[in-house]
């Protein structure tokens, strides 16, 4: 039986997650015709949820709905269905999910969730790896596939004679991690180039699987650069500042492909002219676009979601969960607390993808 009433971790106000968030009780959801019910095993947690929160021009202000509650995705149990015909056979299914982030988030202990955007759980797949899909491992897998390094993706370099390579700038976050784990299943020769920061960033993305690792400021003194170039696919997961957009400019070799996915002030006035004179092809990507545009993509989240998941299953990959979530308490209920993910979360500094555990694996 649905409860009326259940918990959710929101804010009344934007600002600093830390210290605005805090424990309401709010109605269950109700479905749409096309929606499911989960009740919630582990949320996703991510950079932008903190992002969301802090309002930016908004800060200290009171949010539009009262309470504002972060989140984009998880996993859990499916409880209750709306009417779609479709959706009849599956109560009790096991699942996970991105959310639309035009709705409440995945912060709380039940979440309404149009079908399209979820997948069924294997059974030899726990709740906290799924978990760790929707929104890092969903912008991965689209982002991959828009540089043309999908799994049915035949590539070769741009250069004769050399061997192909993507360079990932921003490896050890979440997204970062996925794509190199997902490069390197779909194409276990291309030799993978991460940025990172720290000797433990470093670590983690060799870990991850990529060949070789360079500073944030290294791109061009140590890849190279000018007409030529030296990359043949790269992924930015960092704001395309101009110092950022030049490196990666004079790396991209003729004819290559380059993927911006943070979305920030910078793209305003991003210089495109070394790209034309090379005939390089620019593309973004927005994890919740298919959401906004009402599913007129061919893939949709569910689907991308169960491939992952699929290749979990297999064991032809690993979640990348971070190897912080072995010394911190991720229960929600400690989520503010020194140590808790929420904090961990705001320091920008974590290897691979954390997550918020919501309810026991056991109860589900």
């Amino acid at each position: 039986m649905v409860p009326p009433t259940m918990q959710v971790l929101g804010a009344t106000h934007f600002g600093a997650a830390t210290e605005i968030l805090s424990f309401h009780s709010v109605p269950v959801p109700k479905c749409t015709p096309m929606d499911v019910l989960v009740r919630m095993v582990f949320s996703d947690a991510n950079p932008v949820d903190l992002q969301k929160l802090s309002g930016g021009p908004a800060q200290g202000q009171q949010v539009p709905i009262s309470p504002f509650v972060p989140g984009f995705g998880g996993s859990g149990t499916i409880i209750e269905v709306g009417t779609d015909s479709l959706l009849a056979d599956w109560v009790g299914k096991r699942v996970a999910f991105l959310g639309d982030p035009a709705r409440s988030g995945s912060y709380a202990e039940y979440v309404a969730v149009d079908y399209r955007c979820v997948a069924e759980i294997p059974d030899n797949v726990g709740f906290r790896q799924a978990a760790a899909i929707a929104v890092s491992g969903c912008t991965a897998f689209e982002s991959l596939m828009k540089l043309g390094l999908g799994p049915e993706d035949s590539i070769k370099s741009h250069a004769k004679k050399c061997k192909y390579n993507l360079l990932i700038v921003g490896g050890s976050g979440g997204v970062g991690s996925w794509a190199t784990r997902l490069a390197r299943c779909w194409h276990p020769e291309l030799h993978i180039i991460a940025t990172a920061s720290r000797p433990e960033s470093s670590s983690w993305c060799i870990e991850n699987g990529a060949n070789t690792v360079i500073g944030h400021r290294q791109i061009t003194e140590r890849l190279g650069g000018g007409p030529a170039g030296s990359v043949d696919y790269i992924l930015c997961l960092t704001e395309p500042t101009p110092p950022v957009f030049k490196a990666i400019t004079e790396a991209v070799r003729p004819f290559g492909s380059i993927c911006l996915v943070v979305a920030g002030r910078s793209i305003q006035s991003v210089d495109l002219g070394f790209c034309f004179f090379k005939g390089a092809t620019i593309v973004n990507e927005t994890v919740f676009a298919s959401i906004r545009t009402h599913f007129q993509s061919s893939t949709q989240p569910g689907a991308e979601i169960s491939e992952i998941l699929d290749l979990l299953s297999r064991q032809k990959v690993q979640a990348p969960l971070s190897p912080a979530l072995d010394t911190m308490d991720f229960d929600w209920k400690s989520a503010l607390r020194s140590n808790g993910v929420l904090e961990t979360l705001s320091t920008e500094h974590t290897c691979g993808k954390l997550v918020l555990k919501i309810a026991s694996e056991t109860s589900h």
